[in-house]
């Protein structure tokens, strides 16, 4: 019997064929991991000593999950792709050792960059161009691995504490409590509060702009949606922040000071990122409503508008 040919024009694998492809990676994945160990160590012992990346340890997993959802496009075509792949596994090697030369600050984002590097070449190499292509997102997405370096945390999170700051200063106006501000150094009748670095809430913040990438890289097509919805995430993370400050003081004002200090202030951080998320579903939904009523293109208005069609008027 001859062979049909592929609609999409992809060459089909048999299972085994593609059973050995995915082999041949968990080895290569393996084998660079054990090479990698110090690097890896390095990260994991940053991300669990560190609140601003302590997401980082979920990215490689996340990046799986991402793409075992879209296995059936990704693995239609698998060809190996070694020669290309090679030059991605050397500069990522280049990065390792350049970042274990480099302080802290540096030195950490080009260990994890040279580790994604090292991942995605990889993956390359076993499965090829187009796959590559399929899987371009969760590969992208295997970066994240790469914490911030640390004079950019620093500027994100005086941001953070300036939108919050102000925020609350609204916030409390708009209650009708009075505040007098100095830096970020808010006095009220009774307390004083400062909205101190650990209140800046950057963990939260980069958990709320990664939901909103995922969400608007399963939900929309459109990458300008996708983008807008993360940037949508941005004002939220402030506004939620600011809602936990003024929420925690006005329960230590009228109901409680030990609000200040309690559980809701040390571990309540989940409740406020939960509202967060329920705000940006109405936009995730209203983004989504977009895509599926496109624009009529030019022609078809102009069909529609022609006199003796069933859309134009009577002449």
């Amino acid at each position: 019997m001859s062979n049909v040919a592929n609609p999409a024009g992809f060459a089909t694998h048999a299972p085994n064929a593609l059973s050995r492809r995915h082999l041949a990676y968990f080895g290569f994945w393996l084998v660079a991991n054990l090479a990698m160990l110090p690097a890896l160590l390095r990260l994991v012992r940053l991300s669990l000593g560190e609140d601003w990346c302590s997401y980082i340890v979920l990215i490689p997993f996340i990046a799986a999950w991402l793409i075992y959802l879209r296995r059936a496009e990704i693995f239609i075509s698998a060809q190996p792709a070694w020669r290309g792949a090679a030059v991605g596994v050397l500069a990522g090697a280049a990065l390792i050792l350049i970042g274990f030369r480099l302080d802290a600050g540096y030195g950490s984002t080009l260990l994890g960059l040279g580790v994604a590097l090292v991942w995605t070449a990889g993956f390359y190499g076993c499965y090829g161009r187009r796959a590559a292509r399929a899987a371009l997102f969760p590969l992208l997405f295997c970066f994240l691995f790469a914490p911030l370096p640390l004079s950019s945390v620093n500027r994100l999170i005086v941001w953070l504490q300036a939108g919050s700051t102000w925020l609350c200063v609204v916030m409390f106006h708009i209650v009708r409590v009075p505040v007098y501000r100095e830096g970020f150094v808010l006095a009220l009748p009774g307390v004083t509060i400062r909205v101190a670095k650990e209140c800046s809430s950057i963990r939260s913040s980069e958990a709320l702009a990664i939901t909103a990438l995922l969400a608007g890289y399963l939900s929309l097509q459109s990458p300008g949606r996708r983008a807008l919805l993360v940037l949508i995430a941005i004002p939220l993370s402030v506004f939620k922040n600011g809602v936990r400050i003024v929420t925690l003081t006005l329960l230590s004002l009228y109901v409680n000071p030990g609000f200040l200090y309690g559980r809701l202030h040390h571990e309540g951080g989940f409740v406020f990122f939960a509202i967060a998320v329920v705000l940006l579903w109405p936009a995730l939904i209203l983004l989504a409503r977009g895509e599926r009523q496109p624009a009529p293109s030019g022609r078809a208005r102009a069909a529609a508008s022609a006199p003796g069609s069933s859309g134009g008027q009577a002449p």
